[in-house]
């Protein structure tokens, strides 16, 4: 399967991005090609013709996480080609900034959650920790792996939708230099006031906690069959 170019949103990596568009992952060896603005530019004109990536507008090499990228007229116009010095990259590598797009190759094709037989996703009440909640539901423990897979957006409302009949937006984020974080606790959660599902960023996930700071949420819980 040949890869093909996409931009990531704001804050998000191209690992996540090429599995959200139905990829299996990031074409890192393309990309690490893309090391001249030549080659760049050549690759963001097949994606998208109407973005204008000139030599005049070049921001020159990088080679940090979201490299390459291109930032769009805020307040300026710029596209960045890989830097080819760097060493290998990573695609799971969260942007340096949030203010510019990672230009990103995807190819495969994508993974769905994992499951046991005789486990549940649940949403947890209310200030209800996940153990909490399945263990009032009849289940056994929280499934901690399971719920260590909802890392992205995508992951997150595919369980909501295929699980639990329903759905829920992705976080708004905007181009900020540094993009604040969307989850403060150790869990997945969903946020009730903007109807938003809250994906973990790095955390490790505690079935004892709960979110905290942001209004009324349920946590996002995978339950053990009972023992």
């Amino acid at each position: 399967m040949a890869s093909v170019f996409l931009l990531a949103q704001y804050g998000e990596n191209c690992d996540t991005a090429c599995e959200c568009a139905g990829y299996g992952g990031c074409d890192a060896p393309l990309l690490e090609s893309l090391n001249t603005s030549a080659a760049f530019f050549a690759a963001v004109a097949e994606y998208d013709p109407s973005i204008s990536c000139t030599l005049g507008n070049q921001g020159g090499a990088r080679g940090y996480g979201g490299a390459p990228f291109y930032k769009p007229k805020t307040p300026t116009e710029s596209c960045y080609f890989w830097n080819g010095g760097a060493g290998t990259m990573d695609c799971s590598l969260p942007p340096a900034y949030g203010d510019f797009l990672p230009f990103c190759a995807c190819t495969g094709t994508t993974t769905t959650t994992t499951s046991v037989a005789g486990g549940a996703w649940i949403l947890g009440g209310v200030g209800e920790t996940c153990n909490d909640a399945c263990a009032d539901r009849g289940y056994g423990l929280c499934g901690e792996d399971q719920m260590a897979y909802i890392t992205n957006y995508c992951r997150f409302s595919e369980v909501m939708e295929r699980e639990l009949h329903r759905s829920c937006r992705a976080p708004n984020r905007q181009p900020s230099a540094v993009q604040p974080p969307i989850n403060n606790a150790n869990t997945p959660f969903y946020r009730i006031g903007d109807n938003t599902c809250r994906f973990l960023e790095g955390e490790a996930v505690d079935c004892t906690t709960t979110p905290t700071g942001y209004g009324q949420t349920r946590s996002l819980c995978y339950c053990l069959p009972p023992p």
